[in-house]
């Protein structure tokens, strides 16, 4: 199967290096794996090391709360991190709690060889999606114990239920020695697969980040909460032009018509200012963050706060009476629980499946799909006035994130074993 995987992913590669002058992110990527290499050779080899791998960095995220509890157990243990993104790499190549990090190679056997050896690693973490065959059939051989945690099932498509792909699944996944699950339905996945590894259910480490995050950002809100004078503020985060367009109208027919205003928080998912625009053309009145940031004053009542840079949304969720979450008129939600961090009603469009949180926080009544302005209107309608109902929707949030907080704990106990 290493065979053939290899000659496959020559011809891949072949193509990848030949188009690569079209793809930015892959040729800063390549650009830049050489040098990013040169942190492995501060690597102390009479100390323990523990290697965890990430694509991006939403995977990262999910590998911090590990991270910094392993680091508080062994202080002394190195923690070495890799990716594959170039917006992982840039951003998170200072983390303070890694004694080396870089983009990992290509998967070509000459190049899992020399990072392997060059790290020598005690054991290995890769998060959720990750699959490097080479880089994982010589840590099997080489009998370094390597976890996959925050596993998921790949999407059950056409191309992934074909006879030889689940060959390959099969092969590659029994390459682990222990795959950590986010549920039981992605459990049953594996144990149908019958791959070689035990697989425990462990909820997600995402959950265990999102409530450090939340707690930091209770206590140093971006927006002082006395700069608002309404009570109830909304905040739409990661919002398309979709999204927009159902919002704007229901708050403005809500403003319209009640003497209790909403003030509202939007966050583009992108904040070109063509979008930005747009929206100040509906909100004339409305004001930048940078401009708020700047120059500090009381938000005027049902007024509109307009987000014009990246990276706060986690943090502004903790003004939030309730949010919406965008992405779901389009391509797929964006984060549902990152809101739901902070206890508080969440609603979204209707294609929102493909997040994993979707239908449990539908089913316990922490999340509302919306399908047009008109149901939207009723439903910050109902919030607003019906108290009991805000109350309700908002422990169902806080417990769907709660409950699953842990698991990193968990899993630093199981891990403990092998770095004795």
């Amino acid at each position: 199967m290493i065979i053939i995987y290899n000659i496959a992913l020559l011809i891949l590669y072949f193509f990848s290096f030949i188009l690569k002058p079209f793809f930015p992110k892959f040729k800063e990527r390549e650009k830049n794996v050489n040098s990013s290499l040169q942190s492995l050779n501060k690597l102390d080899h009479t100390r323990k090391k523990t290697w965890f791998h990430a694509a991006s960095v939403g995977e990262f995220e999910q590998a911090k709360p590990i991270i910094e509890t392993l680091k508080s157990k062994f202080p002394d243990l190195q923690i070495i991190c890799s990716f594959f993104s170039p917006s992982a790499y840039r951003t998170q190549a200072k983390y303070e709690y890694a004694d080396a990090t870089f983009y990992l190679p290509l998967d070509l056997p000459t190049n899992s060889k020399f990072v392997i050896n060059k790290i020598k690693p005690n054991a290995v973490v890769f998060v959720r999606y990750e699959l490097w065959a080479n880089y994982l059939f010589l840590l099997k051989k080489y009998n370094v114990p390597t976890f996959l945690v925050n596993a998921t099932a790949p999407n059950q498509n056409f191309f992934n239920k074909m006879l030889f792909m689940k060959k390959f699944y099969k092969f590659v996944f029994s390459l682990f020695h222990t795959i950590f699950v986010v549920n039981s339905d992605h459990s049953h996945y594996f144990k149908q697969l019958d791959v070689k590894p035990d697989v425990q259910i462990l909820p997600d480490t995402r959950f265990d980040r999102i409530v450090q995050k939340v707690e930091t950002a209770k206590s140093k809100p971006i927006i002082s909460h006395s700069s608002f004078s309404d009570k109830f503020i909304f905040v739409a985060g990661s919002i398309w032009e979709k999204d927009f367009e159902i919002i704007a109208n229901a708050l403005i027919k809500y403003n319209s018509n009640n003497s209790n205003k909403i003030t509202s928080i939007l966050v583009p998912h992108e904040p070109h200012e063509t979008f930005l625009q747009t929206i100040e053309t509906v909100f004339p009145n409305s004001i930048r963050l940078s401009k708020l940031l700047s120059e500090p004053q009381t938000i005027q009542s049902g007024g509109v706060v307009l987000v014009d840079s990246i990276g706060k949304l986690l943090m502004l969720y903790s003004n939030a009476y309730f949010a919406y979450v965008g992405g779901a008129f389009g391509v797929g939600v964006h984060s549902l629980t990152e809101p739901a961090g902070y206890g508080i009603p969440i609603a979204c469009g209707p294609n929102c499946f493909n997040s994993p949180d979707a239908k449990p926080m539908l089913d316990c009544n922490a999340l509302s799909i919306i399908r047009n302005s008109d149901e939207f209107h009723r439903l910050i309608t109902e919030l607003t006035n019906n108290q009991t109902l805000h109350k309700i929707r908002s422990e169902a949030s806080r417990n769907y994130v709660y409950s699953k907080v842990g698991s990193s704990d968990k899993f630093v106990e199981f891990l403990s074993q092998f770095l004795q």
